[in-house]
């Protein structure tokens, strides 16, 4: 198993590609995360994948920028890293580029293209979360220290 263990993001994994990536990591044993808009699809992928590794949705738009670190932090928060992000959301166009509105091509590139470019920036930036992450456990341990140390001393 190539996958065992690894933490694996799959964004768009609620139908078509993504879900059935969802599948095959999940049979080769990797944690994963879940990402699109509709949770219930999320939920319906969750249930639907073998394999013992654990899984996380984390149900939201890709073009919505502002929640991409809180997105991160969540991740890096349940799993400690991020192992393999695959940037699969996406939409496309079924239509003569002539009589296509210009604001299909917009939408087009902010989620094919923007919040690929955002979302990975988010994740490579993640040791900034996990420092942080990290001070968490050193306080927890410092806290369980002091007062084993307390209780001892009586």
């Amino acid at each position: 198993m190539r996958f065992r263990n690894k933490v694996v993001w799959i964004t768009g994994a609620s139908s078509g590609i993504g879900e059935a990536l969802a599948y095959a990591f999940a049979r080769e044993g990797a944690h994963l995360i879940l990402t699109a808009r509709r949770r219930e699809r999320l939920e319906a992928v969750r249930d639907a994948c073998t394999g013992e590794g654990k899984r996380l949705l984390l149900p939201f738009d890709v073009t919505d920028y502002d929640c991409h670190p809180t997105m991160v932090g969540a991740a890096i928060e349940h799993f400690g890293q991020v192992d393999i992000l695959v940037n699969n959301a996406g939409v496309s166009q079924r239509s003569l580029v002539l009589e296509t509105d210009f604001s299909v091509d917009r939408r087009i590139m902010e989620v094919n293209y923007f919040s690929v470019v955002s979302l990975t920036k988010t994740v490579l930036r993640s040791a900034y979360c996990a420092s942080k992450h990290a001070l968490h456990g050193y306080f927890d341990a410092c806290v369980r220290r002091c007062t084993t140390a307390t209780s001892t001393s009586r």
